[in-house]
């Protein structure tokens, strides 16, 4: 088969993006299949990478970075049906599809678009997300656009909370197929000394690990940093943090974080890995406060790599947690997580590895092959 990939954001070997990671890790699966797969991207830069084609179809003119602010300001206003024809006709003038068998995208808002074409959706954004993106009335928009065009979609979500939740919604099955994840691309090449040492950070302290974006509303990084407040400030002089999501939206959040840990003698070290794997060798304990995921493939990478994992209490983290010995859950309370950080850097929690059981439960394998039966 010849599949098309549809990315609202842009793809590349170095994003860390849950959306742009399940975009490479489906079509370097569906490509060893022996399937034929090209990704659009609504911008990026253009390559080639495993024989997939990464092509940019610069959306918002040349030089203009796809973003959920720049997506917000100039593609209008999302409430109204006849938005989400307009950009279905603009990506349309810019994909000849005619020779794709099948279409995956990765965004409700193009609901619209190739309607006479095998059109598979996997649902990224929540209902929490959308709402924070586009508004309620736009929320609204959506499910009504979702309902009509049912009949010639086929939905999936990656959670059984959500999709339970959109079938309901929608009025007809969403399929729940979790993300999988490939083990060994979350093996660093260098030792934990090396890359401290690299990233100058100091090897004697326990590492506190922040993956997600430094997004306010719904990543919350600032609950780490208000919960450090409560930590003991014997304990503060022992850990430095590192944040990996200083996407360049999030720049204005670097110095609002760094006094409130510089308030506790803490270091806090804003990195922009090329590669996670590097990130989670360094870490001791991971910290995920989201209010909302549709997945979290933080929260399965570090968990896959056996990390003391601390959660915010939400549904799709207990999915994924589930039968994972390293996994602990806090209230989104400040106070609630400073004392499982405390008790974590206390006993100074090892690294344990997942049982077989819970690995196979993200075998990419299994995973490619429910989604190579929906594209037929």
């Amino acid at each position: 088969m010849k599949i098309a990939i549809i990315s609202p954001w842009a793809v590349a070997a170095t994003s860390v993006g849950g959306t742009e990671r399940f975009i490479i890790d489906l079509a370097e699966s569906l490509q060893q299949q022996g399937n034929t797969v090209d990704v659009y991207m609504f911008d990026g830069t253009p390559h080639l990478s495993h024989h997939i084609s990464y092509l940019s179809i610069g959306l918002l003119g040349e030089g203009i970075s796809v973003n959920e602010y720049t997506l917000r300001a100039q593609l209008g206003d999302f409430s109204l049906a006849k938005t989400y024809t307009a950009l279905a006709t603009a990506i349309e003038s810019r994909i000849d599809m005619t020779e794709y068998d099948a279409i995956h995208c990765n965004t409700q808002l193009l609901l619209r678009a190739w309607q006479n074409k095998r059109r598979i959706f996997t649902i990224h954004t929540n209902p929490f997300e959308f709402k924070q993106a586009w508004g309620e009335a736009s929320y609204e928009t959506m499910l009504d656009i979702a309902k009509e065009e049912a009949p010639r979609v086929t939905f999936t979500a990656p959670s059984r909370y959500y999709a339970d939740l959109f079938s309901d919604k929608i009025g007809t099955e969403v399929a729940c197929i979790p993300h999988a994840i490939d083990p060994s691309r979350l093996a660093s090449k260098k030792s934990k000394n090396a890359l401290t040492a690299h990233y100058a950070l100091d090897a004697s302290k326990l590492h506190i690990l922040l993956p997600s974006r430094l997004e306010p509303v719904q990543k919350q990084p600032w609950l780490l940093f208000n919960a450090l407040q409560y930590i003991s400030l014997s304990l503060c002089k022992k850990i430095e943090i590192i944040s990996s999501g200083v996407d360049p939206q999030y720049q204005t959040f670097k110095n609002l974080y760094s006094q409130q840990a510089n308030t506790r003698s803490i270091n806090v070290h804003f990195v922009k890995f090329d590669d996670m794997s590097d990130a989670y060798a360094m870490a001791d304990i991971v910290v995920l406060p989201s209010q909302s995921e549709s997945f979290g493939y933080a929260a399965l990478e570090a968990l896959t790599l056996g990390i003391p994992t601390l959660l915010n209490n939400i549904p799709t983290f207990h999915e994924i947690a589930a039968g994972n010995e390293t996994a602990r859950f806090f209230k989104t309370d400040a106070r609630d997580l400073a004392q499982l950080l405390e008790t974590c850097l206390n006993k100074r929690c090892a690294r344990i590895n997942p049982n077989s059981e819970w690995m196979a439960r993200y075998s990419v394998d299994s995973w490619v092959k429910e989604y190579e039966e929906l594209f037929v």
